[in-house]
């Protein structure tokens, strides 16, 4: 990749596409009772390497339920168990999953194609079956099974291309609070209900998401032939739980003269969002760049968890350089409360 082009890149990864926090409300950098991963990709184009970490002394589980999207392959849903020793860092590739084999191979620095699968096994991981595009969950339990507010867990993900770009985020968190019930519905945010009648057991989801972002169709260089961004957001429900996980998501986009454009649509507990609308292109916006904002309209479904992508694509729409995976900062909370109901592995 040329200097200016990656000098570009560096620049519009600490400036377009910024991770962050909202107070109290999601982490991306510290421990978590429940994590949201919402890309996980295992089809010809990209696989994705899982890592999970104990921030905890003790000994932490964890259960775990890969979801596809409604356009992916294989089932549904896939569940499993994690036990994790105090300070355990774990990792598999979403394609083969993890096997529990004792004589792994050590892993060593001058050979790290030994490192698959190296260390304490944390149990078995199913492999997903291929063309699978969807999301990962990750709920900490305590040694009974039952939920627990630990906060000892903490994710990230990484895309690799089968060109070979990698782009890595950092799982999305939601911090336990200290009046967690204990039973199978885990309830984030909210005022105590019926069905939740110790209120919010975790975190709520952020009311909104927000990221500036490039125009999509802008090259990134003046000369002739340069390429130019593409964006795709990465878009997993909150609510997890029998016949939820469907909501309306409104998006906002301000460009450079604080003229406003707004679009709708549907999710259903996952979808892949590329930044196709006209309120997204140079010639509608009227400027290079805009602000962008996501925010799942309140009492009409469950909230979201966002990961943005851009990747450059040449005047054909084959890659050009890196592709970058971001968390957009989160904004506020959510006052509608939503729920995940555990079921057995």
């Amino acid at each position: 990749m040329p200097t200016t082009a990656r000098v570009l890149l560096a620049f519009t990864v600490a400036t377009l596409l910024t991770s962050g926090r909202a107070a109290a409300q999601v982490t991306t950098d510290t421990g978590a009772s429940v994590l949201f991963l919402p890309i996980v990709v295992a089809d010809t184009e990209r696989d994705t390497v899982i890592q999970l970490t104990n921030r905890s002394a003790r000994v932490t589980f964890a259960r775990c339920l890969y979801t596809a999207g409604g356009e992916a392959g294989g089932a549904d849903s896939l569940s499993f168990d994690l036990v994790l020793v105090g300070r355990q860092s774990t990792h598999w590739v979403a394609s083969r999953g993890r096997l529990v084999d004792p004589n792994d191979p050590l892993c060593q620095r001058l050979n790290t194609s030994e490192c698959d699968g190296a260390g304490f096994d944390p149990g078995r991981i199913p492999e997903l079956p291929a063309g699978f595009r969807g999301d990962l969950v990750c709920v900490q339990l305590d040694r009974s099974g039952a939920p627990t507010s630990g906060n000892a867990l903490r994710g990230s993900g990484t895309l690799i291309s089968a060109g070979g770009d990698v782009a890595k985020y950092e799982a999305v968190g939601l911090r336990g609070a200290p009046g967690n019930d204990a039973d199978s519905v885990l309830c984030l945010g909210g005022a105590a209900s019926e069905t939740c009648p110790r209120g919010a057991e975790y975190a709520a989801c952020p009311g909104s998401w927000l990221l500036p972002v490039r125009a999509e169709g802008v090259p990134h260089d003046p000369a002739p032939g340069s390429p130019t961004q593409q964006n795709t957001l990465f878009i997993a429900t909150c609510a997890r739980r029998s016949g939820s996980g469907g909501t309306v998501v409104q998006v906002a986009n301000v460009n450079e003269f604080e003229q406003r454009f707004t679009t709708s649509f549907s999710v259903q507990r996952w979808k892949e969002y590329p930044l196709t609308d006209p309120i997204f292109a140079r010639e509608v916006l009227g400027t290079d760049f805009m602000h962008t904002s996501l925010r799942a309209v309140e009492d009409r479904g469950s909230g979201v968890v966002v990961i943005a992508l851009s990747r450059q694509v040449d005047g054909e729409g084959g890659a050009a350089g890196g592709a970058v995976a971001a968390v957009p900062y989160a904004e506020g909370a959510r006052s509608t409360q939503d729920r995940i109901v555990l079921a057995d592995p």
